[in-house]
């Protein structure tokens, strides 16, 4: 399986619970520690919640055994729910949600990766 490591956190519009649109909520302090929110030059509290990290696998038609995670030319499909990566040809790396984790409209994304 293909995975980043990374958290993608989603700044909502607004102060929406992330329950309300159906993704757990980011938790900055470690698990039990209460929601994270973001609070913008005009004031304004955004709850952030977290896009869970779906990974892909490759199709199982692949000839020759377990393909390169960037391989352009193998087609991957979701291991879970939320988003993964994967290799395109000209756009590089695209990201990609399977359905209920599309990040809101209005929202912003960040990801965070530890190396």
């Amino acid at each position: 399986m293909c995975t980043t490591g990374c958290t993608l956190i989603e700044v909502l519009a607004d102060l929406r619970s992330c329950e309300s649109v159906g993704k757990p909520c980011w938790e900055p302090e470690g698990a039990g520690t209460g929601c994270g929110t973001l609070t913008d030059g005009d004031g304004i509290m955004h709850s952030l919640c977290v896009i869970p990290e779906a990974g892909s696998v490759m199709s199982p038609c692949d000839p020759g055994g377990a393909p390169a995670c960037d391989d352009p030319w193998v087609e991957h499909d979701p291991a879970g729910e939320g988003w993964w990566l994967e290799r395109g040809f000209a756009e590089g790396w695209v990201p990609r949600y399977t359905p209920g984790y599309l990040p809101e409209e209005g929202s912003t994304l960040f990801l965070e990766c530890c190396l």
